[in-house]
């Protein structure tokens, strides 16, 4: 695969990702090129949203495509080949994980799709914006994420700060629509949890503070 490609002439309209999948299949090389050059920020974005590390997300990714380049034969189609690479990004970010079992915690901004990115948290019980400012809520929830499982941390990731449907969840985790539904649930209850248990401890410290002060 070359490392520069453009993705369409001036006059020429964008090519889809059936027709790119198509000529791919058929041995275009260059097919593949615009297909990665089109996905590569998205894959990325998965796979940093996952191992939390920059260098392990690009080595995910490049290991997402030549996987995908090697296997386009195994893509039938039936989901979005957006899709089909953000399962294979989860599946490989998964398994760095546990190949390494390393937690780190980050407090850094979402990446946003569609000017969406706010993780959502069950309606029960009083909400972080209640207890302190919309920044730093975000923090307490972005911290929270990192406090949960690979596996449930995924499946907020894809859901709310990525967009996807249950049913694209689904799809990308390789389980049914019932199962995607119910990880999405058990992620959210988890969220909270670890949210109110931060808050717990920030309230904690504030209070010594203020009465040490």
């Amino acid at each position: 695969m070359s490392q520069t490609s453009t993705l369409y002439a001036p006059d020429e309209r964008p090519r889809p990702d059936h027709e790119l999948v198509a000529s791919a299949k058929s041995g275009e090389t260059a097919a593949f090129d615009i297909l990665a050059t089109k996905h590569q920020k998205r894959v990325l974005a998965v796979a940093y949203r996952i191992t939390r590390n920059l260098e392990d997300a690009e080595d995910v990714t490049q290991t997402v495509f030549l996987k995908a380049f090697s296997r386009l034969d195994r893509f039938e189609g039936r989901s979005q080949f957006s899709t089909w690479l953000t399962r294979i990004a989860v599946n490989e970010s998964l398994m760095l994980l546990r190949r390494r079992r390393r937690v780190t915690i980050s407090l850094e901004e979402p990446t946003q799709r569609d000017g969406s990115g706010a993780l959502e948290v069950p309606d029960q019980g009083p909400s972080p914006e209640s207890v302190c400012s919309l920044n730093e809520s975000r923090r307490f929830l972005l911290a929270a994420l990192e406090f949960l499982r690979p596996s449930l941390r995924t499946v907020l990731i894809l859901r709310d700060l990525r967009g996807y449907s249950e049913k694209e969840i689904a799809e990308a985790l390789g389980v049914s629509s019932a199962a995607a539904k119910t990880r999405l649930h058990r992620a959210r209850v988890a969220l909270r949890a670890s949210v109110a248990d931060l808050l717990k401890a920030h309230q904690r410290r504030m209070t010594v503070a203020w009465s040490a002060s």
